[in-house]
């Protein structure tokens, strides 16, 4: 009896393991929602110059963020993956 409670037992915790360590894990790379995020600030000047001065303004505030200058306002996009 005491020999079967033994195996009965270990073979509970490796039940309980196994399941644990499946669903604690994550072992697909790139997988995931990609989100978007846009936010748009001041005016900002057309053109080249205009572009690249919103580009290293939104740069310097997340450096994952990309700047555009569209219709007069400096637009920051990030993407975030989940």
């Amino acid at each position: 009896m005491n020999l079967f409670q033994n195996i009965l037992i270990s073979f509970v915790f490796t039940i309980f393991f196994l399941t644990s360590n499946v669903h604690g894990t994550n072992n697909v790379p790139d997988f995931g929602v990609e989100q978007k995020y846009t936010k748009c600030y001041g005016p900002c000047n057309q053109g080249a110059a205009g572009a690249a001065e919103c580009d290293g303004f939104c740069r310097a505030k997340n450096i994952q963020s990309k700047g555009t200058c569209s219709s007069g306002f400096c637009c920051c996009v990030w993407q975030i993956k989940n």
